[in-house]
This record gives structure tokens, C-alpha cells and sequence, in this order.
């Protein structure tokens, strides 16, 4: 489905694609979720991967969640502030939970 991300959408695609990779016998399933997924969150992005999170772990399909707070290739809509100097981001001197989308594979 093009478009479900950040969508009442994804609850039920990805819902579907961990059914059928419990149906399929998938060894592993991958769940890119957000940070503070959780059922009751307050916001609907991550309630709606905080419901996905508790699907997958019932499904009994074997998992790893991560939980980014940003993607790196982020910073490249970001590199003209990067470039004056500036990195614009609301952090302070808090960590925070970078990934490379091409690593999410691996």
C-alpha cells in the first residue's frame, strides 16, 4: 500500500504482512517502529506501531523491533543548514537513536 506509512493504513497492511509471515514460517521479521510505540501513547503514530508491536509479539513469529528517532538520510534534506553550520535539530545535548536505513537490513 504506497502511502501507509504515518497512516491508519499501516495498522492493517502490516498487520497482514506479519499474519502472512506467521503463515509462512518466517524466521525472522524485521519491524522498523517508532520511538515511544506503545498501545497508549499519545500520539497516533505511535499508537499505530505500539498495535503492531503487540501483533507481532502474538503472532509468535521470531522479531527484532527497532524503535529509530531519526533516519541519517534525513540529514541530507538538512545539509543546507549543515553547510552554514547549523545542525536544526530539537536534541539539546540529549542522545538520540540515529540508523542508516541501509543498515535496517543488514
Amino acid at each position: 500500500i504506497g502511502g501507509a506509512t504515518g497512516t491508519q493504513a499501516l495498522v492493517e497492511a502490516e498487520g497482514h504482512l506479519i499474519d502472512a509471515a506467521a503463515e509462512a514460517g518466517v524466521p525472522r521479521y524485521v519491524k522498523v517502529s517508532g520511538v515511544d510505540a506503545a498501545p497508549d501513547a499519545p500520539a497516533r503514530i505511535q499508537r499505530w506501531h505500539g498495535e503492531l508491536e503487540r501483533h507481532l509479539r502474538a503472532s509468535g513469529v521470531p522479531s527484532t523491533v527497532l524503535r529509530p528517532g531519526f533516519f541519517m538520510q534525513n540529514f541530507l534534506g538538512l545539509s543546507p543548514a549543515i553547510r552554514a553550520g547549523a545542525l536544526p535539530l530539537p536534541t539539546g545535548q540529549a542522545r538520540a537513536a540515529l540508523i542508516d536505513a541501509r543498515d535496517i537490513a543488514d
